[in-house]
């Protein structure tokens, strides 16, 4: 665009487009090790992830975060083990 009679210059054109091409996703990795390149592909897959995201059933109660915050045990106890477990609290216990 010329105000007042200016015209753009070759160095701020090359700037213009400089700035549109680092705005541009050029390449989307879509796990540990694949690539994808088309842009037809990479703008389906950004929809398919934000479709997700957005849809994703809403936590209302405080139950739904529990896992969240604790995630489920990995390991499980062996029946020694269980067996100290078992019992009241001490007051040395709680210290």
């Amino acid at each position: 665009m010329y105000n007042e009679g200016e015209k753009n210059t070759k160095y701020f054109l090359n700037l213009e487009k400089q700035h549109y091409k680092q705005g541009t996703i050029t390449q989307l990795k879509i796990n540990n090790k694949d690539f994808i390149q088309s842009d037809s592909v990479i703008l389906s897959e950004c929809k398919t992830y934000y479709k997700n995201l957005y849809s994703k059933k809403k936590k209302t109660q405080v139950s739904d975060f529990l896992e969240d915050f604790f995630p489920p045990a990995r390991e499980v106890l062996k029946n020694e083990k269980q067996s100290f477990c078992e019992g009241q609290l001490t007051s040395d216990e709680c210290l």
